[in-house]
């Protein structure tokens, strides 16, 4: 007797987790805000982000592939 078995994998979500804090240096002309991500997937060991950097209206948002953020306002 032949017994057929299928199992069908579930991609869980990732987490993601930031700093409890942001640090603001209103030292120069322009504001600039700054922290960090962390994530944690078990389907996925890497855990990195992908690094991109975003020119908006109001600002530049950078992240890196670590997950270290910075946003730049104009």
């Amino acid at each position: 007797q032949v017994v057929k078995v299928t199992i069908n994998g579930t991609n869980d979500a990732a987490t993601i987790a930031g700093d409890t804090a942001v640090v603001a240096d209103e030292t120069d002309a322009a504001l600039t805000l700054s922290g960090t991500l962390s994530s944690e997937d078990v389907d996925n060991t890497d855990n990195r982000f992908t690094a991109k950097t975003i020119e908006g209206t109001n600002g530049t948002f950078s992240i890196d592939a670590n997950g270290a953020w910075t946003f730049v306002a104009n």
